[in-house]
């Protein structure tokens, strides 16, 4: 999980809405039916998960403003990916000041193995939730990326950092589940992406 930016605003709900062709621009982003793969997983037990969701780690990290991984690990078959969506739909959900954007791995799906479609998915949950973000120029660099910046995870990946910075973007949460299951070298780029990011708001800071 990532933060890549936990500036406060206020929601602007006077923003005039997108247009239908700019909602049609928008969809391209939408390269995998991210939510229905999210819901293939079980909802949890209730009862479950409540450790982790009240652990000092997961506290500490929430509370924190420096965009710092949280890397959550554990044994096959322990629940990582219910926990996900727990904290997806009832724990992190979006809220006025943050917004909460996932992607579910699964090699089971060649199209849920790819970072780039994770990174895609990410930005049109962002700007689907933010439309005010869906700025001119990022409308330009979508229309003229076409297939090829669907193809790129490192020209995905710096229009996300783009609208991270955008005007009132506020605080961008980022659930990541079954990182493990993504390709090897999307895995990479994603891990390092990351990291990298990471190190770059310290010392922005």
């Amino acid at each position: 999980m990532q933060t890549l930016n936990h500036s406060q605003y206020a929601l602007r709900s006077k923003r005039p809405a997108l247009t239908a062709p700019q909602i049609s621009l928008l969809n391209r982003l939408k390269t995998v039916p991210y939510a229905d793969r999210k819901n293939r997983n079980p909802v949890r037990i209730p009862g479950t998960c409540e450790w982790f969701v009240g652990h000092k780690v997961f506290r500490d990290w929430l509370d924190a403003s420096d965009g710092k991984p949280l890397w959550v690990s554990a044994d096959p078959g322990c629940g990582k990916s219910v926990l996900a969506r727990h904290l997806v739909d009832d724990v992190l959900e979006s809220t006025e000041t943050r917004t909460t954007c996932y992607f579910f791995f699964k090699d089971d799906f060649e199209d849920q193995k790819s970072a780039a479609n994770a990174i895609s998915c990410i930005l049109h949950q962002l700007l689907t939730q933010r439309p005010w973000l869906f700025s001119e120029d990022v409308r330009a660099k979508v229309k003229a990326g076409g297939e090829k910046l669907l193809a790129s995870f490192s020209d995905l990946w710096e229009l996300l950092l783009e609208v991270a910075e955008g005007e009132s973007a506020g605080e961008i949460l980022c659930i990541l589940d079954a990182l493990d299951e993504c390709g090897f070298e999307g895995r990479l780029k994603i891990s390092g992406s990351l990291l990298e990011e990471h190190r770059n708001r310290r010392h922005r800071t």
